[in-house]
């Protein structure tokens, strides 16, 4: 068949092409026409391919312009491209010319298959060699043309370094060799051949072939569509081959060619649209726009391919969007003002031509992108097109809104006149004339339009209208002709042999489904008339009716639709309305129209259609009964869904929408965490790259400057000339400059800004001391507080000077200080800041996602539970009473539907006007009134009554029938009303057609399936027999002697559905207002009467119950919402007690460090007198270690690390800069004592070579002002020369009043006021901190515990309110059996017994009290220990912060002591130095100091356990330093003869040394020159020998042990209280967090019994009356359960699915974690430049070279840390990272350094381990007395160290790059990553609703409307006799309609 079909087809086209005939093509031209339209015939049917190979070329053509890389992230990309992979390779020349060769023989023969088709076509045929050969040419210029570029681009590629993926042919031939020649010759000539063929492809299938249901995806060409191909080939053969070889000139020369060139054709596809389709447009835009970024980023770095979407896209949608918009609004008011003319566009022209205009400058292109984005923006193609309608006609049929479908006819309309007037007036050539042929084919739909417009375009050539046709215009004309020719005769009215088969088969499938939809409701009733029916299996046959109605009903509307002048199928769709679905309104509706139209037909058959010029076969009136017809069938597609499944379904949406928010909120929340973690890793390379280049220039800096002063001492390996240090030093400084606006930029973007300030304070605002040099004589300081940009600008100046070499005096001074310490300093602060906010910030994302985890869980499980477990178990409910229902129908109703519904076997006859046997019959007249129908009012108005009480949610079922009253699928609702009485249900005829003549009754097949076993969930009421109820009309009277026996089964029955087992009557004292003694007294009226008062009383208790109930939920709204506020406030305290016992941790830390830092400053000073005093080498050493170990320095720098202010650090800079002037003078007396003794060469290593000149100091003139007479007279340096004229003692004299100077105490004593200040400024500010935060915490003690009564209050209100909700709920259901039992009364006729009813229960009542009471109990002890733990929390905060302020009160007195007693100590000796009034004055100050601080240290120290042996050494230590003080200021006095009168205390001290107790130890193991012996000895000796004494004793080593050992011995003291006070501290805050734990445990208990609170409160939920249950077996409902467990699936997948997605979002948190990898890698590299920098000054600066030493040393632990961190391979991160290294960073590579002297051929690995080896050997104490290292500037180690240092640099700081690099990479995949996850997630939650939840409220709805239409088929009478049932239909508000 579908042979002979293509035979038909073939034959017609080539009748057909003679349309052409007056273009006289000749015969090449009629052979190509053939061949072309067979091919385009001929191609696959994917309207989407062509957009779908666009996107893929563009993808493509991407790829292809990447500039060549090395990596995995340019492999990737190319993967877009085939033939890339695996292929091309440096070392496969074999394999590239294969592949080029096969390239060139498939385009030859390709082509040469195309010409021969040509040659031998004779006509227009479908073959399967034209489908070969049209999916050929389709999938070689689509996806495969860009990879033939590429092959072909193979001989352009000149050189293999470039492009190395492709230049496999550059290894097998020489360039521009023959062979090469050839090779580019026949490249050149198959890329041309191909080019053809990409155009005649286009010109071919510029389009997926036109179906009947056209859709926007085909795409419009324009006449510029075979310049596409031209263009994508031209840009993929300069991208492919490198731009014939300029990219290894320098890549970024091709990217700039390429770059220009995307940029024409960019404008060009812009200007003129290659499809006037707006989507295949943008796309061909976008092709070229992506070009640009992609070609110049990737130049920069491959991973930009994955940006250009980030700059392509938008530039592309603002083109498309901004071009359209201009049109949109230029173009639209002529649509406005056009005419909607409906009789076809033939007409239209003539009739508005005058009314017609385009505005000015509209070009076709422009037009034809107007037309089609009108057309897609008023969705005009929303209408599936059948036969000989057009799309105006099917827009109505498929638009439920008329309005809507009216708009878009008039549309169409008006589209028509305007494309008519534009194509054929405004643009007069055959181009403009196709638009019209693409208008009628895809819009609207008129193919036979379309072909007359078509076949018009050759005639209108022949007579001059036209000028002619371009080829391209011819081609594509041939292409709408033959689409528009297929379509037309797909759609002919003369069905062909296939569309004939399809129409009987759909036809006799239809007729068989009805029939069997009929038999099924006849197994139905004989399933209803067994004696014992089953509803479960009643339940599956009316599944079983509603299957085969609704196929027959769909078959039956698809046969019309698509042949709607068949008036035999429309009456046979009438019949089956009428008599299977039970809808004769609807069914007249149809037999109407089908009556219409089969009398239209028969008038006429007279006279054959006349083709008018719309293309319609069929008359006017006709096609008008059709759309009837149509417009009927749609207006009954519109479904009502029930109340319950609305319900449902409204939930769902809205929890599926909560759901996508919290999907979408956590996804932007991912997207900004990872955007500020990157972020904050940029801000972490960008201080790594500024902190390695400050250094590597510092260390260049030194290096030139050493080198300029030492030629040819520093010049080794890869520098051995200056000029490449400075070369080097030029990159450095270029890079320190890039790397500095970086850090600038990254810490200063508005994210990092805000969120984390303290990274933009560290490095935008002053967060270190930095040191100027002031170009003075002697060079002095100014320290700064200043920031690391400033500091990094500041170097950047002297970089450029020494550059230059014009640097200043103070330029390497300032490079050296700063840029390996300052700065140095401030970058390790900055990064321990970035390396903290990065923590915060993962875990603040590691919380966002648990809290969106946990309530998406909440919310799933909340929609599980609370949802669709309620919704289903309602519609379960619901299903189970539908179908309950037909058990409560008389048996004589039974048999009567089932002999009634019975279907017959029947042989065909003629039709006869003879009375038919009826199915079921309804009467559709009026039934007359008679008496015989008068209760039916009755009933009528019973129902009506019982629905005047306004009902919500009731319990329909009891617990006999299987179902809880307290189970949440009683809670229906049922609206207010009857429709039951509006819509009488009468027996109407059935068609004759279905008349049978010999009836063969098929029961026997209806018996065996209805005597199926049942299962065995039936209750015990199936025993009941049916009910029968009363009198009905024609069918007799019940049984006598049965009646009694049945009525009473019957109310047993209800009274077993309706009420609850053991329900205790009323006791008559205590009777309701309602209640009579007995019920079955009453007569009708009385319980009529009792019914209403019921429901009043009902009513009004109701409103109470549910006034308390909502009142209780607010109150327990309002206590969870006071507990939490109170678990929060706990929160607080946790948060912040924390904060402040830190707070005095540091505070404790910078006092100890500013303690330390006057301790290193005073030992130096002290260390200088006594150098002066005694001139030893142990005075000496001891004062330099402090210098040299670079003590106060690192003091500095760790104090800078707190928080410090402004003016604190103003004070520590100022002490700094004193205490470096104090330094000068210490060094000008040391020099002038040394120079008096004979030491070793050794000693004096930092001082030999100092030169001063005092009066060629700045401030000489100043200060002699002030000191001249003073110093003039007790002596002073003057300059080096002078003083060592002098003789020994004359210099001991100068250098000892050099010490004792007034200006040098003064400024120390500054720099130690100073350092005071800091230390109270912090102290006063902690106190106050630890106040403030006190007071608040009282104050949030004293809210929470008035929340806490607030919450007692209202938990006992709730408790309360509980009680009574229980009682309530209790007397509410009494009453509502109480309602059902009268209800029952009145239904059934006859008076209960009183005996009858049952005693209720009190199980559940005593089980809820009993729940309550332990609630009750739970909550009060919970309350009650959480009070107690409060009250105990506040206590332990209240002793928390005692012993916090006396650990601070501990080290304020013991600081206090320590600086009285060196105050006391210092003066004493400057005392003995220089005895003047105000020194001793000063002393005596210090004395009654101590005597002050002393007490009241030892008082603190009493309230600690102390051991005596501590105590006993501080009190012995105290004696004997105060001792030998007193001694010496007595000797002092004697020796000044001060009268007695003055210093008291001093005078007349009694001492004797041979009575002390440690006089023997002394002299065994001190040599002590000069000794006091007893005062009165000691007092007759002379003033010389007393000041001598007294100078000595106060130096010697006895009392410099007592001085250390006193002092260790007060810091011991000190140390023992803070254990002591810290242990309070941990006690006190532990019994704090053990306290806020149990309060927070006994509020999660309460919340728990809140929560058990609030689930009860949910049973309590008060309720209306409930309905008429009609219960009597249980539904098992299997279908409603399997739709109920898909709904929990999907839930579940949605939970699993963002439980992913969370673990993914998380699994950043290992990086984060190991993030600070980086600050390792750059620390090891400026650690590496740092020990080169320090080392080269060991060889020639003696006064810096033990420093430098130590420092260099000092950097080297550090750099041996880094690198084994980053060698282990005990990390697997780090081990991972390693693995992206690139080889170059290998440290097992080989060294090739042809330069280098040291290293030959070692490898990174051991010139490492030589580095380290080296530094030992410039130690300046194995210089031989040198002071310098080993030979000086000849040094080995410091050449093998500056060889080593240039080679591996580059390894460590490529290492940290690279490592950068990895981890920014793997960040922005990351971040991709998540997006098509979400957007699948979010996808999946979406197609969840549509695929699984509407398909589940489709099945409700429809299992719901199930047994509804079946109970439409009992005749109204019969419901009317049957109170039951009347009363159910009335309360349920079911009608048949």
């Amino acid at each position: 068949m579908a042979a002979a079909a293509a035979s038909q087809a073939s034959t017609a086209a080539s009748r057909h092409i003679g349309w052409l005939s007056p273009l006289h093509l000749g015969s090449i031209g009629w052979r190509s026409t053939y061949c072309l339209a067979s091919i385009r015939l001929s191609a696959p049917p994917f309207p989407l391919l062509t957009i779908a190979t666009m996107i893929i070329q563009a993808l493509q053509l991407s790829a292809m312009c990447m500039s060549y890389s090395d990596s995995l992230l340019f492999k990737i990309p190319r993967l877009f491209l085939p033939s890339t992979t695996s292929i091309f390779s440096s070392n496969n020349s074999t394999a590239s010319q294969i592949f080029l060769v096969g390239t060139m023989v498939y385009i030859a023969i390709l082509v040469g298959w195309v010409f021969l088709e040509t040659v031998v076509a004779r006509s227009i045929h479908i073959s399967f060699r034209y489908r070969i050969l049209s999916t050929l040419i389709m999938l070689t210029t689509g996806v495969l043309l860009l990879p033939l570029v590429e092959t072909l681009a193979m001989p352009f590629i000149m050189t293999d370094s470039t492009g190395s993926d492709m230049s496999g042919l550059v290894q097998a031939v020489t360039p521009l060799s023959i062979s090469h020649l050839i090779y580019m010759a026949t490249a050149l000539a198959a890329f041309i051949v191909l080019t053809g063929l990409a155009v005649l492809s286009k010109l071919i299938m510029f389009s997926g072939p036109y179906s009947d249901s056209s859709t926007l995806s085909i795409n419009i060409p324009s006449l510029i569509v075979p310049a596409q191909p031209v263009l994508l080939m031209t840009v993929g053969l300069l991208g492919a081959s490198r731009t014939f070889g300029l990219d290894s000139v320098h890549p970024i020369l091709s990217a700039l060619f390429i770059c220009s060139i995307a940029i024409v054709y960019s404008v060009i596809v812009s200007v003129f649209p290659t499809h006037a389709n707006a989507i295949p447009w943008a796309i061909g835009v976008y092709t070229f726009v992506a070009v640009i970024p992609v070609s110049l980023m990737s130049a920069l770095h491959p991973t930009m391919f994955w940006v250009a979407p980030v700059v392509s896209v938008p530039l592309t949608l603002a083109v498309v969007v901004g071009r359209l918009f201009v049109l949109y609004t230029r173009i639209t008011p002529s649509l406005i003002r056009v005419k909607d003319v409906s009789n076809g566009m033939s007409n239209v022209r003539n009739d508005s031509e005058d009314e017609v205009s385009l505005p000015r400058f509209i070009t076709l292109s422009d037009f034809s992108l107007w037309l089609w984005f009108t057309v897609a923006v008023h969705n005009l193609f929303d209408a599936q097109i059948r036969r000989t309608a057009d799309r105006r006609e099917m827009l109505s049929t498929a638009t439920i809104d008329d309005k809507t479908s009216a708009r878009r006819r008039e549309l169409i309309g008006r589209l028509q006149t305007l494309v008519s007037y534009a194509c054929a007036e405004a643009f007069t050539n055959g181009r403009s004339r196709l638009t019209i042929v693409q208008y009628a084919l895809t819009v609207s739909a008129n193919y036979e339009a379309a072909i007359f417009e078509a076949t018009r375009l050759p005639t209108m050539v022949e007579r001059d209208i036209l000028k002619g046709l371009s080829p391209i215009t011819v081609v594509m004309l041939i292409g709408l002709h033959t689409d528009a020719d297929r379509i037309r005769r797909k759609q002919d009215s003369g069905l062909n042999a296939e569309a004939l088969a399809e129409l009987n088969a759909k036809q006799k499938k239809a007729k068989e489904e009805a029939i069997n939809a009929r038999r099924a409701i006849n197994s139905f009733w004989r399933a209803l008339a067994i004696p014992k029916p089953d509803v479960n299996e009643l339940l599956a046959i009316s599944q079983e009716i509603h299957k085969h109605s609704t196929t027959a009903d769909k078959l039956y509307i698809q046969l019309i639709k698509a042949f709607p002048e068949r008036d035999n199928i429309i009456h046979a769709y009438a019949d089956f309305v009428a008599v299977v679905q039970q809808d004769p309104e609807y069914g007249a509706q149809i037999q109407a129209a089908a009556d219409e139209i089969a009398n239209n037909r028969m008038m006429s058959d007279s006279s054959s259609a006349s083709s008018s010029r719309s293309g319609s076969v069929s008359s006017g009136t006709s096609r008008a009964m059709e759309n009837d017809i149509l417009t009927i069938l749609r207006t009954k597609r519109i479904r009502t869904t029930s109340n319950s499944v609305s319900r449902l379904r409204s939930a769902v949406l809205v929890l599926l929408c909560v759901i996508t928010a919290i999907f979408v909120i956590v996804g932007g929340v991912f997207q900004v965490r990872m955007f500020v973690m990157s972020a904050l890793i940029d801000a972490l390379t960008a201080s790594g790259n500024m902190d390695f280049n400050s250094a590597e220039a510092t260390f260049l800096a030194l290096l030139a400057d050493c080198e300029n002063s030492y030629p040819g001492s520093f010049t080794f390996g890869d520098m051995n000339t200056v000029e490449l240090i400075h070369a080097r030093l030029t990159s450095s400084l270029d890079d320190l400059i890039s790397s500095t606006e970086d850090l600038d930029a990254s810490v200063s973007d508005i994210i990092t800004a805000t969120l984390f300030p303290s990274i933009f304070s560290s490095a935008r605002e002053p967060s270190f001391i930095a040191r100027h040099y002031r170009a003075t004589n002697p060079a002095t300081t100014e320290s700064v507080y200043t920031s690391i940009i400033d500091m990094a600008s500041s170097l950047e100046v002297s970089f450029k000077r020494v550059l230059k070499d014009n640097t200043l005096s103070t330029d390497i001074d300032f490079v050296s200080t700063n840029g390996l310490e300052s700065l140095r300093n401030g970058i390790n602060i900055l990064q321990a800041d970035i390396l903290e906010s990065t923590d915060l910030a993962q875990y603040v994302g590691l919380g966002i996602d648990a809290v969106a985890l946990a309530v998406v869980v909440l919310v799933l499980l909340g929609l599980q539970f609370f949802l669709l477990r309620r919704a289903f178990n309602t519609v379960t409910l619901h299903q189970a009473e539908n179908i309950n229902v037909f058990l409560h129908i008389d048996r004589d109703v039974v048999d009567e539907m089932v002999t009634a519904t019975n279907v017959a076997k029947r042989e065909r006859k003629r039709k006869t006007k003879k009375t038919a046997k009826r199915a079921i019959h309804f009467d559709v007249a009026n039934e007359p009134e008679d008496d015989e129908h008068s209760h039916i009012t009755d009933a009528r108005d019973l129902a009506r009554m019982e629905n005047m009480v306004s009902v919500e949610d009731s319990d329909t079922q009891a617990s006999d029938n299987g179902y809880d009253d307290d189970d949440d699928a009683h809670d229906a609702v049922v609206e207010e009303g009857s429709a039951f009485e509006h819509s009488p249900m009468r027996i109407r005829p059935d068609t004759e057609d279905d008349t049978p003549r010999n009836v063969e009754s098929d029961s026997s097949g209806c018996d065996s399936e209805m005597h199926r076993s049942v299962s065995g969930d039936e209750d015990d009421e199936s025993d009941v027999p049916p009910l029968r109820f009363g009198n009905i009309s024609g069918r007799g009277s019940p049984i006598p002697g049965k009646a009694h026996t049945q009525e009473q089964g019957s109310v047993s029955s209800v009274n077993l559905q309706g009420t609850d087992e053991g329900h205790s009557s009323t006791s008559e004292g205590h009777r309701m207002p309602y209640e009579a003694s007995d019920t079955s007294l009453l007569d009708e009226g009385g319980a009529e009467h009792l019914l209403h008062r019921a429901k009043v009383y009902h009513s009004s208790l109701y409103s109470i119950t549910r006034l308390i109930y909502w009142g209780t939920v607010l109150f327990l709204a309002m206590a969870a919402a006071i507990a939490f506020g109170v678990v929060v406030s706990f929160a607080y305290d946790a948060v912040e007690i924390p904060v402040i016992i830190d707070a005095f941790s540091d505070l404790d830390a910078t006092q100890r460090l500013i303690t330390d830092l006057k301790s290193a400053d005073s030992t130096q000073t002290i260390s200088a007198v006594e150098f002066i005093q005694r001139g030893t080498v142990d005075a000496y050493e001891r004062y330099w270690e402090v210098p040299d170990s670079r003590t106060k320095l690192d003091l500095l720098n760790a104090l800078a690390e707190f928080d410090l202010s402004v003016e604190d650090a103003a004070l520590v800079a100022e002490a700094w800069d004193l205490s470096d002037q104090i330094a000068y003078r210490d060094h000008v007396e040391m020099k002038m004592r040394w120079m008096t003794l004979d030491l070793p060469d050794a000693v004096g290593c930092q001082i030999m070579d100092l030169d001063y000149n005092y009066s060629a100091e700045t401030w000489h003139d100043a200060e002699q002002a002030v000191y001249g007479d003073y110093r003039a007279s007790s002596g002073f340096y003057s300059t080096n020369e002078a003083d060592s004229a002098m003789n020994a003692t004359a210099l001991e004299t100068s250098a000892r009043a050099v010490s004792m100077d007034d200006q040098y105490w003064r400024r120390k004593d500054q720099a130690v006021d100073n350092l005071n200040e800091v230390r109270n400024t912090l102290l006063t500010r902690i106190d106050n901190e630890a106040t403030e935060l006190s007071d608040i915490l009282d104050t949030v003690f004293t809210v929470r515990i008035i929340a806490t009564a607030v919450f007692v209050a209202l938990s006992v209100i709730v408790l309360f309110d509980i009680l009574v909700l229980i009682i309530l709920k209790h007397r509410l259901k009494l009453l509502a059996d109480r309602i059902d039992q009268i209800r029952h009364r009145l239904i059934d006729s006859k008076a209960f017994q009183g005996g009858d009813r049952k005693t209720t229960k009190r199980s559940m009542i005593i089980l809820q009290v009993a729940l309550l009471v332990i609630l009750t109990v739970v909550s009060l002890v919970c309350i009650a220990i959480a009070v107690y733990s409060t009250f105990n929390q506040h206590t332990n905060k209240t002793a928390l912060t005692a012993a916090l302020l006396e650990k601070s009160d501990i080290s304020a007195h013991v600081y206090a002591l320590l600086d009285d007693w060196t105050d006391y100590k210092q003066l004493s000796r400057r005392y003995t130095q220089r005895p003047l009034s105000n020194i001793l004055t000063a002393v005596e100050k210090a004395y009654m100091a101590m005597d002050v601080s002393v007490p009241e240290v030892l008082e603190h120290f009493t309230a600690y356990s102390i051991p005596e042996s501590t105590s006993a050494a501080f009190n012995s230590y105290l004696d004997q330093n105060n001792h030998t003080l007193m001694v010496a200021i007595e000797l002092m006095l004697w020796a000044q003869d001060i009268p007695v009168t003055v210093a008291t205390e001093f005078q007349d001290y009694e001492y004797d040394i041979t009575a002390e107790s440690t006089y023997e130890f002394d002299q065994m193991h001190y040599t002590r020159e000069y000794l006091y012996n007893n005062s009165v000895v000691d007092r007759t000796l002379t003033a010389d020998e007393q000041i001598k004494i007294a100078r000595e004793i106060l130096f010697d080593d006895k009392f410099h042990a007592n001085v250390v050992s006193f002092e260790e011995t007060l810091i011991a003291h000190m140390e023992a209280g803070h254990i002591t006070a810290e242990q309070n501290i941990d006690s006190a805050s532990s019994s704090m967090t053990q306290m806020e734990i149990i309060v927070v445990v006994c509020f999660a208990v309460i919340f728990v019994c809140m929560l058990i609170q609030f689930l009860l409160l949910l049973t309590l939920v008060p309720t209306p009356a409930r309905k008429l249950s009609v219960i009597r077996q249980r539904v098992s409902a299997k279908a409603t359960q399997r739709f109920y467990r898909m709904a929990a699936a999907t839930l579940a997948a949605l939970g699993i699915i963002f439980l992913i997605l969370t673990l993914y979002s998380e699994l950043w948190f290992v990086v984060s974690t190991q993030v600070d990898i980086l600050d390792t890698a750059a620390s090891r590299a400026v650690r590496l430049v740092d020990i080169a920098a320090e080392g080269i000054f060991t060889t020639f600066d003696k006064a810096d070279a033990k420093q430098r030493y130590n420092a260099a040393v000092s950097n080297l632990a550090v750099m041996e840390d880094r690198h084994a961190t980053i060698t282990s391979e005990s990390n697997p991160f780090v081990t991972g990272l390693n693995l992206f290294l690139g080889d170059q960073y290998s440290l097992g590579t080989a060294i090739t350094c042809p330069s280098c002297s040291v290293l030959t051929d070692e490898s990174y690995s051991q010139a490492i381990s030589m580095f380290i080896d080296a530094i030992p050997k410039l130690n300046p104490d194995n210089g031989f007395g040198t002071c310098l290292a080993v030979d000086g500037t000849d040094s080995y180690a410091i050449k093998t160290m500056l060889e080593i240092e240039q080679q591996v640099t580059p390894v460590f700081i490529g290492t940290f790059k690279d490592y950068a690099s990895t981890i920014s990479t793997a960040m922005l995949a990351y971040r991709l990553i998540n997006v098509p996850l979400y957007i699948f997630a979010i996808g999946f939650l979406l197609l969840s609703y549509r695929l699984v939840f509407q398909k589940i409220f489709t099945a409700l709805s429809r299992d719901e409307s199930i047994v509804l239409s079946l109970l439409v088929m009992i005749p109204k009478e019969h419901v009317a006799n049957n109170m039951m049932l009347a009363t159910f239909l009335a309360e349920n508000a079911i009608s048949d309609t």
